[in-house]
């Protein structure tokens, strides 16, 4: 019995000295966060709540959990939070749905989000866009008719204080006209206030017999004595010009005499046809094909056509089309733009 005690008694012995140990090792594991703290003045954030056994308290817990923020070690520092990287959340909140984008509200009535079509986008060619046909005598020339501006007008009304001005300016270049009775052909074709030309300049004569509106006689009579006579004065020595013959002037007829063809411009006295230069000391030279035959009849012709394009709108000559091998047709119709057709 006496060894029985005694062994029970050391064994008491050694619980309690265990016990000692393990309570002073407790006692100073837990100082140790107070010393930090005070050491760095860091607060040592309290103990987390035990959760609830209940299934209601756990959701509680779940959601305060979440919205409190993690635990932080007495021995973190400023830099070491803001290198750690936020928390992942779990489960279905793990990657947050975008919201849909807001419905725009409805246009109001008539209008619409695709370009206007009065206005086209850079770059492109709309129809608006493309030249419009011409109205001069083209049917066969070597330019498509289709990529022609369109004239203003068919026919055309004088104005009076224009008409004026282009009979004062006959009068200064030494044109020798009459004015003629208005003419209304059919009623398609016409003019209101036609002249007949018997000398384009003083000294050159323009035949046939002709009618045509004052404009025309105006471009004719400053082509003839700026381009035609000093050009006429290169064919050599004591060449002068004494006269142009003309094919027609103003004749009530469709383009190049085609039935079906527009109202050609000759129908408006806003034409006029040359088919001859007549000379003095120089045999007649007229319109024909001259190309590369190394004369100076060449030169002279090119010359003369280059020239009209600085009075005329249109002109047409051997190389536009097969209707202009023995004419150079000429005529003032105004077009959108100003455009100049000079073949």
């Amino acid at each position: 019995m006496a060894i029985t005690s005694c062994r029970l008694r050391k064994e008491h012995a050694m619980r309690c000295a265990r016990e000692r140990i393990s309570a002073g090792l407790i006692a100073l594991l837990l100082a140790l966060p107070a010393h930090a703290a005070e050491t760095s003045g860091t607060p040592v954030p309290k103990a987390k709540p035990e959760p609830s056994a209940t299934a209601g308290n756990a959701e509680t817990s779940a959601k305060k959990e979440k919205d409190e923020p993690p635990d932080s070690s007495a021995g973190d520092s400023k830099t070491g939070k803001e290198d750690a990287g936020p928390p992942v959340p779990d489960g279905d909140e793990a990657v947050p749905t975008p919201e849909k984008r807001p419905t725009p509200p409805p246009l109001p009535p008539g209008k619409s989000t695709a370009p206007s079509e009065g206005k086209p986008l850079p770059g492109d060619r709309g129809a608006s866009d493309e030249p419009e046909k011409d109205d001069a005598d083209t049917e066969n020339s070597g330019t498509d008719e289709d990529a022609l501006p369109e004239p203003r007008s068919a026919g055309v009304h004088e104005d009076p204080k224009l008409l004026a001005a282009c009979y004062h300016q006959l009068n200064e270049l030494g044109v020798a006209y009459q004015k003629q009775p208005a003419v209304n052909d059919e009623g398609r074709c016409g003019m209101e206030a036609p002249i007949s030309v018997s000398e384009i300049q003083p000294g050159i004569s323009l035949k046939p017999e002709n009618e045509m509106r004052c404009q025309t006689a105006l471009a004719l009579a400053r082509w003839t004595k700026r381009v035609v006579e000093p050009a006429a004065e290169e064919l050599g020595d004591g060449v002068e010009l004494n006269g142009l013959s003309h094919g027609s002037a103003y004749v009530c007829r469709h383009r190049n005499h085609i039935p079906d063809a527009k109202i050609s411009q000759h129908a408006f006295g806003d034409a006029v046809d040359i088919v001859t230069f007549n000379f003095t000391n120089h045999p007649p030279l007229s319109i024909e094909p001259r190309h590369r035959t190394g004369k100076i009849e060449e030169g002279f012709q090119r010359a003369v056509i280059a020239g009209a394009c600085l009075y005329f709108t249109t002109v047409l000559g051997p190389q536009a089309d097969a209707a202009h091998q023995d004419n150079l047709h000429m005529d003032v119709i105004e077009r959108h733009g100003g455009f100049r057709l000079c073949q």
